[in-house]
């Protein structure tokens, strides 16, 4: 399965982005990370460093569809422990496999 990534641009993070995006990567042994405007893809993981979220400014209700967004340390605006975080997002990335 091919997951679009989507970073922001760190200007103020809670986390380190990176790491958590490598954590989520070494679970996720069946997924192909690409950029986020690739095609063919099942869905968009965000990897934000904070709350604001400052990616999904450019994303509409029309375009919205598969996505994990990780906010500082919340998935999709609920509270996780950063221990939780990949096997959480793997977890939601895999029910894109049924849909």
């Amino acid at each position: 399965m091919r997951v679009g990534v989507k970073f922001c641009g760190g200007c103020n993070p809670y986390i380190d982005r990176v790491a958590v995006f490598e954590a989520i990567r070494a679970k996720a042994s069946t997924v192909h990370f690409v950029a986020s405007y690739e095609n063919n893809i099942a869905g968009i993981l965000y990897v934000c460093g904070c709350q604001i979220a400052c990616p999904l400014d450019d994303v509409s209700a029309a375009n919205s569809g598969n996505m994990v967004i990780i906010a500082g340390e919340t998935i999709d605006g609920v509270p996780v422990s950063l221990n939780d975080m990949p096997d959480l997002v793997v977890a939601k990335m895999s029910d894109w496999r049924t849909k």
